[in-house]
């Protein structure tokens, strides 16, 4: 991906001149109530704006893919290769279809997530177990408060016991100094070891919530395929929103018991559905993929 000169190379050889952007296109932003802008892009090209081998023609421009983000290169990454996410499609056909689905997959409402813990295991459910009461090793302390050090000391202390070959906790986002939450834009990165056959599960808390957290589903993320190589990409499928069921629910980022809304550790009202479950799209309105993406890299 690269950035356009005033004159372009060819791939069948020679050049072209590139009309000045302004003569083109104009963009303009007009601010009006309740937060909301219009942006407007407008074609202003004319029909001797782009001068070709086959005689003066005007610019074409296709429908508009747009994002509203708080994080740098949302559509593309310059010097970095097309992400296959449909850029290609706008740039060589004008189509935004794919791009588009792409981009509402990863929108929704910005939450910050806390530190989390995380295992790699063979068993399913290490780390909860859904339609049952919270097993008292500090998920409740992660789901509520962030406080993810409690069920961390827990699942380290009873690796063996829980059948888990590795442990652990992640809490410093990537290209800070200092431990704590991961706010849009942010990411926490951790390296696990495992072999075929295992997987690895993690929980952090969805920070506007009473007691939501983003997990693994049960049987947590393959680290390997059927045939055994190492999986890479985007699994950000394996995740999903969980309620711990130890809070009552209130409006998200709103009520004054959710994250750091709340005056202390088990401020809210008990939640008289006392079992994990996770939360139904119907519920939220978003998936767990509009808030998070998951990738792995093998080393």
């Amino acid at each position: 991906m690269r950035q356009l000169g005033q004159t372009v190379a060819l791939t069948a050889g020679g050049s072209f001149a590139l009309p000045p952007i302004a003569s083109m296109i104009r963009a303009t932003l007009v601010p009006g109530a309740n937060r909301q802008f219009v942006l407007r892009i407008e074609n202003v090209s004319t029909s001797s704006t782009l001068a070709t081998s086959q005689g003066a023609r005007a610019i074409g421009l296709s429908p508009v893919v747009w994002a509203l983000h708080t994080a740098d290169a949302p559509l593309f990454t310059p010097g970095a290769p097309d992400r296959g996410e449909g850029l290609e499609l706008v740039a060589e056909s004008g189509r935004g279809q794919d791009l588009g689905t792409v981009l509402q997959t990863l929108s929704g409402r910005p939450t910050p997530i806390s530190p989390g813990v995380f295992a790699v295991h063979r068993d399913p459910e290490p780390l909860y177990a859904l339609g049952l009461a919270d097993l008292g090793l500090g998920l409740e302390r992660l789901a509520e408060s962030g406080n993810a050090a409690v069920l961390r000391d827990a699942i380290v202390g009873n690796a063996g016991m829980m059948g888990l070959s590795s442990t652990g906790g992640f809490d410093t986002p990537v290209g800070k100094a200092q431990p704590g939450p991961a706010r849009p834009g942010d990411a926490y990165e951790l390296t696990v070891s495992g072999v075929p056959g295992e997987h690895v599960s993690f929980a952090t808390m969805f920070g506007w919530s009473n007691d939501w957290f983003f997990a693994t589903r049960p049987e947590g993320i393959a680290l390997f395929s059927a045939e055994g190589t190492p999986r890479r990409g985007d699994v950000t499928g394996d995740l999903a929103i969980y309620d711990a069921g130890t809070e009552l629910d209130q409006e998200l980022a709103i009520g004054p018991d959710t994250g750091p809304q709340q005056a202390g550790p088990d401020a809210g009202a008990a939640d008289p559905v006392d079992q994990v479950r996770e939360v139904p799209v119907a519920a939220h309105g978003f998936r767990a993929s509009a808030h998070l993406r998951v990738t792995l890299e093998p080393q």
